[in-house]
């Protein structure tokens, strides 16, 4: 849709740019994690990077659509602001379930990770179908307001649920680190839980 920046409210532009900033932060801030990799090795920091990169995704549509605006006068139709709105959740849970696992519970990794890898699937295929099946079981625009959308009754029991977990395991990961013999790692822990 074309959209020039000056049909924009003042909310929404200073709302969309704080929106990229944020987006691009956790993007740089991901990728950084990600670079650790090829210093240490380990595969962790892969997933703790996509982690960090895919849980800010529930801000791209705004961000990207802003971004497109800016460059292209192009606004984010529905289906693409929708897309965006959702699939992060489920690949950021996915990641980090697994870095979770392999960090704190690397023995039960495949009694915690395999269940929520099969829900993430199984989400993310309801997703891609309904965009092109029916919308609105994946949300819809309110009242023609560029960047407000609201997720539908699954979206948005998904999305609660991967908050929980989220926020549980963030919680219990952070806890053990704090708990740490090693300062450094202990200090992580405080920066994590932050």
């Amino acid at each position: 849709m074309d959209v020039d920046i000056s049909q924009l409210s003042e909310f929404d532009i200073i709302r969309s740019s704080l929106t990229l900033v944020f987006v691009f932060i956790s993007i740089i801030i991901g990728l950084r994690i990600i670079s650790k990799y090829f210093e240490i090795k380990k595969k962790e920091f892969i997933s703790v990077g996509l982690t960090l990169i895919f849980l800010s995704a529930p801000w791209w549509s705004n961000a990207f659509s802003f971004l497109s605006i800016l460059l292209f006068r192009y606004a984010f139709e529905a289906p693409e602001y929708l897309l965006l709105l959702n699939i992060g959740g489920p690949l950021g849970l996915i990641f980090w379930i697994y870095s979770f696992c392999k960090l704190i519970y690397p023995k039960s990794i495949n009694k915690i990770f395999i269940p929520i890898l099969i829900i993430c699937s199984v989400y993310i295929l309801y997703l891609l179908i309904f965009l092109f099946i029916d919308l609105n079981m994946i949300g819809y625009q309110v009242e023609d307001r560029l960047f407000d959308y609201k997720r539908a009754l699954i979206p948005n029991i998904f999305a609660y649920v991967a908050t929980i977990s989220l926020v549980f395991t963030g919680t219990v990961f952070a806890l053990k680190a704090i708990r740490s013999e090693n300062k450094e790692l202990s200090w992580k822990g405080v920066f994590f839980m932050i």
